[in-house]
């Protein structure tokens, strides 16, 4: 009948409705998946460009350069070797040949990782182990009767080291730089603090070295540490309260003691106001 014929076609139409709908889709998404191959492929090969017009590049980071565009063949049992050489150079004590290894093949780690090659991930707890090395052998060569130039050297170094992605490197580094004491350790510990809820290890995973970062301005006993320790406020965290407390104990000047007197007073916490006034009875006798 004229209706069925009818029905039919309105059928055939809505059949082919959706065959086309699912096309556009299915296009759509092969074009978005290009579009963002594309923008990888792009910026994988841009910092392959900036490692190889870098001043500083060596011949490390031009092989790597090199690999990364698809030029080279720096495969992973190439890192395994320039791990283990960066390990035996610094026992040499050869720390600035190690130290470039070691910023070579972060480099290439970095890279590997934004082409998507997960599997590069099972050379970072080595690499990590290699830079934790390093910065405990760095820590003699800040001492103020190493020539100022290698000290100026190895601060640098550590202080690059507070941005690590690895939560280990970055407390070593803290530890050290506050033991080295002075205003040139206070500066960095301080922005490290301030700036520590925007770190891609707090935003990422949640890690919070504060902690770590209060203490280590402790270590430096200098008194520009304070304005970092009171920019906390009167009410952090009770555990980050408390070792507050202690970094203004090993500060000891004035300023730490007004600290503490406010804290003893004015904190809302029960027992940053009995630590404090602890610490300030201790301070008196």
């Amino acid at each position: 009948s004229r209706f069925t014929r009818a029905w039919r076609m309105v059928q055939r139409n809505r059949i082919m409705t959706v065959v086309a709908t699912i096309m556009v889709v299915f296009g759509t998404s092969i074009l978005w998946l290009t579009m963002l191959m594309d923008q990888r492929e792009q910026a994988v090969q841009e910092k392959a460009d900036h490692i190889r017009a870098s001043a500083s590049a060596g011949a490390e980071e031009s092989a790597l350069a090199d690999f990364i565009s698809g030029a080279g063949g720096f495969d992973e049992s190439t890192i395994a070797v320039q791990l283990q050489i960066a390990e035996t150079t610094l026992g040499e004590g050869d720390w600035g040949k190690s130290k470039s290894l070691i910023s070579g093949i972060d480099k290439h780690i970095e890279l590997a990782l934004l082409q998507g090659d997960e599997n590069i991930r099972k050379f970072l707890p080595s690499l990590s182990a290699r830079k934790v090395e390093l910065i405990r052998f760095l820590e003699p060569l800040l001492n103020a009767e190493v020539d100022l130039g290698t000290s100026a050297t190895a601060r640098r170094e550590l202080i690059h080291y507070l941005e690590d992605k690895d939560a280990m490197v970055v407390k070593n580094a803290a530890v050290v730089l506050g033991r080295s004491g002075g205003g040139a350790a206070v500066f960095p510990l301080a922005d490290a603090l301030s700036l520590w809820m925007e770190s891609p290890l707090y935003l990422d995973r949640q890690v919070d070295l504060r902690l770590d970062f209060v203490e280590a301005l402790g270590f430096t006993r200098h008194p520009d540490a304070i304005a970092a320790l009171s920019g906390l406020g009167e009410n952090p965290s009770l555990i980050l309260g408390l070792e507050r407390i202690r970094a203004l104990e090993r500060i000891a000047t004035p300023e730490a003691k007004d600290l503490l007197q406010k804290l003893s007073k004015w904190s809302d916490q029960v027992r940053v106001r009995r630590g404090a006034a602890e610490a300030l009875r201790g301070w008196n006798e």
